[in-house]
């Protein structure tokens, strides 16, 4: 039991040094001075474009498969009942992307009149606040039976994962101790949309 409660105190620990680690680095650091000018745009490859090149007959049943997809475009969804006010459900992704953040007239208009807005993580816009539910709710995060990801990973899967956990400025003796799926979702932007939203 003395063990157990060791553990999770050093589980903890590791958590909030990660977090720590990652206010410091370069990548996460807020820079009052930054303008949206200096900020770096996010350049990626259009895998689909890629596709169409690659593999013709591949992008055109994936097309297809798309097509057929029932409101498989949709993103912003009404929910009506008679006798009851519409309600709204919108789809969004975490990135500053303008095609995302300059939002459709409709959307607009569903937000502005919707009496209430429910978002599906409020801890986001508090770091604080963020870091207290993450410790409160470690065992989701976090291994807690004394495994590290040295156990589940393969060497060279750690030598890849360690490589690109040091863009990120997050060691891996502190990130050993939580669970793949975590440590995927703390790398899951590149580092120029870290960058973007650093500078609001």
């Amino acid at each position: 039991m003395k063990f157990v409660r060791l553990f999770v105190i050093v589980v903890a620990m590791a958590i909030t040094m990660l977090f720590a680690w990652q206010a410091n680095s370069p990548a996460f650091a807020k820079d009052p001075g930054s303008s949206r000018d200096r900020v770096p745009s996010c350049r990626g490859a259009n895998l689909l474009t890629a596709l169409q090149t690659s593999d013709p007959s591949a992008y055109k049943a994936l097309v297809q498969r798309e097509n057929a997809t029932p409101n498989g475009k949709g993103l912003l969804w009404k929910i009506e009942r008679q006798g009851r006010e519409a309600s709204y459900l919108y789809g969004t992704m975490h990135v500053s992307d303008e095609r995302l953040t300059n939002l459709p007239r409709l959307v607009a208009n569903a937000l502005a009149g919707a009496g209430t807005v429910a978002l599906e993580l409020d801890e986001i816009i508090d770091d604080q606040k963020m870091q207290q539910e993450v410790v409160k709710n470690m065992g989701l995060i976090a291994f807690t039976d004394g495994r590290t990801l040295d156990a589940v990973l393969s060497r060279e899967q750690i030598a890849l994962l360690k490589r690109t956990l040091k863009k990120y400025n997050m060691p891996y003796a502190a990130s050993r101790v939580l669970k793949p799926w975590f440590v995927m979702l703390s790398m899951a932007l590149p580092l120029c949309e870290i960058e973007r939203q650093k500078a609001g």
